[in-house]
């Protein structure tokens, strides 16, 4: 069984390029990310809102994508979503290794 993938969003590719004088490389996005990203098509987009503190003082929303695997999104790749553009946060969250042997996808956290 597999989940439909009714979304299509847009992806850059993040590769470092030169290196700048700080000793820092550059980020280069493939396509550019005044361009429209590459067709990825996905299951599901939405926000997790979270208290981060004991006393609920404090809380984080973050975005996120589910999508099918194999997938080839990379830390710092990123998404053109509805409201804007979002880069990946960290390694995405794969989800395709459980007991059962299912391979519902994976989930790609955005910032």
């Amino acid at each position: 069984m597999t989940f439909p993938t009714p979304y299509t969003i847009g992806w850059h590719q993040y590769s470092a390029g030169a290196v700048t004088g700080r000793n820092i490389a550059a980020a280069v996005y493939t396509p550019d990310l005044d361009d429209p990203g590459t067709d990825l098509d996905v299951i599901s987009i939405g926000t997790d809102t979270r208290s981060t503190e004991p006393d609920e003082t404090r809380v984080v929303t973050q975005k996120y994508v589910c999508a099918p695997a194999p997938c080839q999104v990379k830390a710092r790749d990123v998404l053109d979503l509805s409201d804007g553009q979002y880069e990946v946060d960290g390694e995405i969250d794969d989800q395709t290794t459980g007991f059962h042997g299912w391979n519902p996808g994976v989930v790609i956290w955005l910032k």
